[in-house]
C-alpha cells in the first residue's frame, strides 16, 4: 500500500516497522508494524507496546480477521458474524498482553501504561494496541475463562460459526487453561481502578487541581504536544493532588491529566495439587521458577507440594518458545516467600501510584 511504501521502514528478522507521521496509536497489519516515526526516533514508544504489536505479527492475528472478512462477504446476510470477529479480536488482544507479561514480567507497570493509553484510530483490519477499553483489558488480562465456558461461548453463536472456532482452537489459550488442574491457579493480581464519587469536587478545587498541574506542564519536543515532568511535585502536593482526585466523579478525572491508581491486589494463594505437582517434573512440558528464580525441575524433588503457596502457570507462544523444549512457565512460591510478599502488599495495600496520562491524538482520558 502507499501507506507502506512512501514511509521509512526498519526491517527485522519477523517483521517489517513502518514510521509513519500521522498515526499516534500503534498497530499492526500481516507482518507490518506501524509506528509513530517521532514517538519511536525519540524513544517515547514503550517496549511494552513493541512487544504487543510484535505479538500480534508473530501470531497471524491478521488472517484471522481477514478470514472472517471472508465469511461475511459470502455469508454477509449473517449477522451474527460482527459478533464473532469481535470475540476473536478481543481474544488477540488477550493473547498479546499475555505475550507481554510473559516477557517483561511485570503486570503492575503494564497495567500503569493501559492505564495511560486510549485508542484514537482503530483499523478494522489491523490488530490495534488499544482496542479494548483500558478498564476491561486490565480485568481480563489477568482472568482465566474454563474452557467448558469459552467453548459455549462460542458454539453458541451458529453452526456455520463452528467451521470457524475450529480453525481458531489453537489460538484461543487467552481464554482457556492448560489443564483442568491449573484452572483454579491461573489469576494473578490485577490493579484497582480509580476511586471517585458520585458527587465530584467544586469548581474551586478544580482549579486548585489544574494549578498544580499547569506547575510541571511543558510543551513536548514537537512544540505541539503538552507533557508534565512530575518527578519534582512536592509532596505536600502530591497529597493535595491525591485528596483531590479520590473525590472527583469519573466525568472529572477524565478530564485531569494528573491521575492516581491503587496499588494492584496481590495474587492469590493457591497450593497445587499432588497430581499437578507431580506434572511439573516434566522438563519437556514444564519450565520451574521458584521464588522468582529459574531452577531445574529436579529441583523439585526437594520438596512437597504442600510446600508452596502460590502457582501460576502460562503458556509459552512464538518466540517465548525458541530454544526451549518446555511448553508452560511454572512460578511458584514458597510459604516463606509469599508469606512476605502478602505482609509487604498489605501494609502498603493503601498505596496509590501517581501517573501522567498519555496524551493520544486531539483526546485525552482515562478509562
Amino acid at each position: 500500500s502507499l501507506l507502506i511504501s512512501k514511509n521509512e521502514k526498519i526491517k527485522t528478522t519477523d517483521y517489517t516497522i513502518v514510521l509513519v507521521a500521522k498515526h499516534k496509536t500503534p498497530y499492526s497489519f500481516l507482518k507490518y508494524i506501524f509506528l509513530n516515526k517521532e514517538d519511536y526516533l525519540n524513544n517515547g514508544l514503550e517496549k511494552e507496546i513493541l512487544k504487543h504489536e510484535e505479538a500480534h505479527v508473530l501470531q497471524k492475528h491478521t488472517f484471522d480477521i481477514l478470514f472472517l472478512e471472508l465469511l461475511k462477504i459470502v455469508f454477509w446476510f449473517n449477522p451474527f458474524l460482527n459478533v464473532y470477529k469481535r470475540a476473536i479480536q478481543t481474544n488477540h488482544e488477550y493473547l498479546a498482553d499475555e505475550s507481554v507479561i510473559r516477557n517483561f514480567n511485570d503486570i503492575a507497570s503494564y497495567q500503569q501504561i493501559l492505564f495511560q493509553k486510549i485508542s484514537i484510530n482503530n483499523v478494522k483490519l489491523t490488530s490495534s494496541f488499544n482496542y479494548l477499553s483500558t478498564k476491561k483489558r486490565l480485568i481480563m488480562m489477568t482472568k482465566k475463562t474454563s474452557k467448558k465456558l469459552a467453548l459455549c461461548k462460542q458454539f453458541a453463536i451458529i453452526p456455520l460459526v463452528a467451521l470457524v472456532v475450529f480453525l481458531f482452537s489453537e489460538r484461543t489459550v487467552a481464554q482457556t487453561s492448560p489443564t483442568k488442574s491449573t484452572e483454579k491457579n491461573a489469576v494473578v493480581h490485577t490493579a484497582s481502578m480509580p476511586q471517585s464519587t458520585k458527587e465530584g469536587i467544586t469548581k474551586e478545587e478544580m482549579a486548585k487541581y489544574r494549578a498544580i498541574e499547569n506547575k510541571y506542564k511543558m510543551l513536548s519536543k514537537n512544540g505541539k504536544d503538552s507533557v508534565y515532568n512530575t518527578s519534582n511535585v512536592s509532596a505536600e502536593e502530591q497529597v493535595t493532588l491525591k485528596k483531590l482526585f479520590l473525590s472527583m466523579s469519573s466525568s472529572q478525572q477524565a478530564q485531569v491529566n494528573i491521575a492516581f491508581i491503587k496499588r494492584p491486589k496481590p495474587m492469590v494463594a493457591s497450593v497445587p495439587s499432588s497430581a499437578q505437582f507431580k506434572a511439573l517434573k516434566d522438563k519437556t512440558e514444564y519450565g520451574i521458577w521458584i521464588d522468582e528464580k529459574k531452577v531445574a525441575n529436579t529441583e523439585l524433588d526437594k520438596y512437597n507440594a504442600t510446600d508452596f503457596k502460590h502457582i501460576f502457570i502460562s503458556k509459552l507462544h512464538g518466540k517465548a518458545k525458541e530454544g526451549r523444549i518446555y511448553k508452560y512457565q511454572a512460578d511458584l512460591m514458597t510459604k516463606k516467600f509469599y508469606d512476605n510478599y502478602y505482609s509487604e502488599w498489605k501494609n502498603n495495600q493503601d498505596q496509590h501510584y501517581m501517573i501522567v496520562k498519555m496524551k493520544m491524538g486531539k483526546a485525552q482520558h482515562a478509562k
